[in-house]
């Protein structure tokens, strides 16, 4: 046998052992022939309906465990749920050691974002705006618009606040306002100096 038909055959065994490994793995893959239907669950968690959907995989406990993990986040987060730990600190029903709420430090991290998104936002994004937000019950079905009283005793309920104008035509629209009645309100006129 000369030495370039030897050369030529174990090129050829080569090249048919390349091409059975590709056929073996191509064999196992899903063919667009074969359609594989995703795996979706959909419940009604969050205060919202929930869709999980897996595309690739088959695995009913992967969908079980993103279920589970709502279920999980809704006993910690929710607004509405009187068992969870977010509910229960908004009604001041927490334990508490010198005179600070004990939160779980899921809840811890989800306050202290909260808080940092107000600084930068410049208070447009306010973790504190529940008590408003709940007057228009937006899960009820019905459009409802509270009058200015309703939004006033909301956004200042337990809240010491002050207010400051700089002149005393402002003072007297300040003390006029609805969303501002029973609420301190003092007039410093120029205090702006402009010397």
């Amino acid at each position: 046998m000369t030495e370039n038909r030897k050369t030529l055959l174990a090129a050829a065994a080569l090249a048919l052992l390349v091409l059975a490994v590709f056929a073996f793995f191509y064999s196992r893959q899903p063919h667009a022939s074969e359609p594989s239907e995703p795996l979706t669950a959909t419940s009604f968690k969050l205060n919202t309906v929930v869709t999980i959907t897996l595309y690739d995989s088959r695995d009913q406990a992967i969908l079980d465990g993103a279920m589970e993990l709502c279920d999980e986040y809704e006993r910690i987060f929710s607004r509405t749920l009187p068992e969870s730990e977010l509910y229960r600190l908004n009604a001041g029903t927490l334990p508490q050691e010198d005179g600070a709420y004990i939160l779980s430090d899921p809840l811890a991290d989800l306050v202290g974002q909260g808080l940092s998104y107000s600084e930068l936002s410049g208070g447009a994004f306010d973790i504190t705006i529940g008590p408003v937000s709940s007057l228009w019950d937006f899960t009820s079905g019905t459009a409802l618009l509270p009058d200015e009283e309703e939004l006033s005793q909301a956004l200042y309920a337990g809240r010491q606040i002050h207010f400051v104008t700089c002149s005393r035509w402002l003072e007297g629209q300040a003390r006029q306002s609805a969303l501002l009645q029973g609420m301190p309100v003092t007039s410093i006129p120029n205090a702006i100096n402009t010397n």
